[in-house]
């Protein structure tokens, strides 16, 4: 029971009258405390979704948050494809997002370069389905959290730029023509291959899993880096 203001009364008449003028929602939320399917409208908030599956209108204006609704490690799965703008991974808990389908990154393009994102700001995280940027995108993890793709990544001829000071870590192969990885910031480590140019414009370049205590590796931009390969070496040689 609420009283309507003027301006209540003329945004409503403008909505009805206008349909071009009503919002859609763009940014959703995972809600509950659960696993499940990307693709079920009941898994999201607000009801309208899922963000950026099959038949939502304008993926790549969608941004999806897998927040701190859960209270353990959870997967989120998805058969079939999925477009976005963004994701934001933000809940100590864990999240997998998994299954046969893929996420790409899509931006509608506008003034300037459009930059599609992935925001890390708190947990440990991973991707186990395929990742595919269909623009230039920023990868930001913030200090101490992490992220993993351990599965194919696809660069598509763009730039994966890594800024904040936690860790990116890559256990697929990189399939790019001449895109590129830019580690500006934190630790980009791994076991997978990058088919392309690795930039290191003031991060820590950490390859492999085998590396003992201080002896992570600054590498100034190489220009095809085999991390699973170059750990090995590198940790061969520190222990002798």
């Amino acid at each position: 029971d609420h009283e309507l203001s003027a301006a209540d009364v003329q945004n409503l008449y403008i909505s009805e009258t206008n349909p071009a003028t009503q919002v859609t929602e763009t940014d959703f939320a995972w809600q509950g405390d659960r696993s499940g399917d990307w693709n079920r409208e009941v898994n999201w908030s607000p009801i309208g979704g899922p963000p950026g599956a099959a038949g939502a209108a304008s993926g790549s204006n969608h941004k999806a948050t897998l927040g701190d609704v859960i209270t353990s490690t959870r997967t989120v799965f998805s058969d079939s494809d999925v477009s976005l703008r963004e994701i934001t991974f933000d809940s100590q808990h864990g999240y997998a997002v998994a299954g046969r389908g893929s996420v790409s990154l899509v931006a509608v393009t506008t003034a300037g370069s459009p930059v599609t994102s992935i925001q890390v700001d708190e947990g440990q995280h991973e991707f186990q389905l395929r990742v595919s940027l269909e623009t230039d995108t920023e990868v930001n993890i913030a200090s101490g959290q992490l992220l993993e793709f351990n599965n194919r990544l696809f660069l598509n001829d763009n730039t994966l730029t890594k800024t904040g000071h936690g860790t990116l870590a890559i256990n697929n192969s990189v399939l790019t023509g001449s895109g590129s990885v830019i580690c500006g910031q934190g630790t980009c480590s791994g076991t997978g291959t990058i088919g392309g140019d690795l930039n290191n414009s003031g991060g820590v370049i950490s390859p492999g899993n085998n590396l003992g205590a201080g002896s992570a590796l600054v590498v100034p931009e190489p220009s095809a880096v085999v991390l699973l390969c170059l750990g090995s070496m590198i940790a061969i040689r520190w222990r002798i």
